[in-house]
């Protein structure tokens, strides 16, 4: 079931339950039920220097002449460095979301 049809019967279950229950409609209780069905995207990280994300060996950079991301694999004997355009960060981003998600949820 792809996400906006999960979101739509979310929102039409609460809606009846609202109905049955003649409890005035709460947006931040629609919103949490968004949520905790993991429909709502999670909140980006800060960057912990100039826009630079570092977690542990993995270093993510903005070059801001250029607008080009990096992303590099820091090894302490050899480092690896790969640039791609914004389009192409998202990309990667929503690859490791899925990784993630499914890691998760088969306990991989």
């Amino acid at each position: 079931m792809a996400n906006i049809d999960r979101a739509a019967e979310i929102i039409e279950d609460r809606l009846a339950r609202w109905e049955v229950t003649h409890y005035e409609p709460n947006s931040d209780y629609l919103a949490q039920a968004l949520a905790d069905a993991g429909l709502l995207a999670p909140d980006l990280p800060e960057p912990d220097g100039f826009c630079v994300w570092d977690m542990d060996n993995l270093v993510v950079r903005v070059d801001r002449p250029t607008r080009n991301v990096r992303l590099e694999y820091v090894d302490p004997y050899e480092g690896q460095e790969v640039h791609m355009f914004s389009d192409e960060a998202r990309e990667v981003a929503l690859f490791l979301l899925a990784a993630a998600d499914y890691a998760e949820r088969n306990q991989a």
